[in-house]
């Protein structure tokens, strides 16, 4: 009985997850617990990592943002596929959290060969990829989400080896509209 009913809560979890980035037009922003939201997004990446990579979290408790948690889970799940990727077989991926009052910060490392510094600007170019493998966008599109939530996204080098990409998104409160 315990065994069905943590795979009815896991299943649960997951269908709740899948219906955060089925929504295709996501007008409103919502206020975001940001260690929530990348938990949920890392479980919908588990079975693609699982097999693949190590990852490990340290997600602090940070002031809510104001965000399309969709949208937003594109960015957070594209850079974690991406690092896993350049980590390779039996690599790591770390996510981590940071922020205070003015914005919320989310690392996501990986011990993969890095980006050169030439290349850091570029790599958010459409249709730009190093890779055999996709089509350029991933990293495109990441910047444009960030972009559009009034948000930064860098690259540099990680303390484990790899590329770190540092997403920065200015938190907002929700203004109450009186009628």
């Amino acid at each position: 009985i315990r065994d069905a009913v943590e795979g009815a809560t896991r299943v649960q979890h997951t269908v709740r997850d899948l219906k955060t980035f089925s929504r295709v037009d996501e007008p409103e922003r919502v206020a975001l617990d940001l260690k929530r939201f990348v938990s949920s997004t890392l479980r919908i990446a588990g079975t693609a990592l699982r097999h693949r990579v190590k990852v490990t979290t340290e997600l602090a408790d940070v002031p809510a943002v104001l965000g399309g948690e969709a949208r937003l889970g594109q960015v957070v799940l594209n850079l974690v596929l991406n690092a896993a990727e350049a980590s390779g077989r039996s690599g790591t991926v770390q996510v981590m959290t940071e922020g205070d009052g003015r914005e919320a910060v989310i690392h996501v490392d990986d011990n993969g060969p890095g980006v050169e510094p030439a290349d850091r600007e570029l790599i958010f170019e459409p249709f730009l990829t190093r890779r055999r493998q996709g089509n350029g966008l991933g990293l495109a599109v990441v910047k444009s989400v960030v972009d559009g939530h009034g948000g930064s996204v860098a690259v540099g080098r990680a303390p484990i080896g790899g590329a770190r990409f540092t997403v920065r998104i200015p938190r907002r409160v929700a203004v109450r509209r009186e009628a």
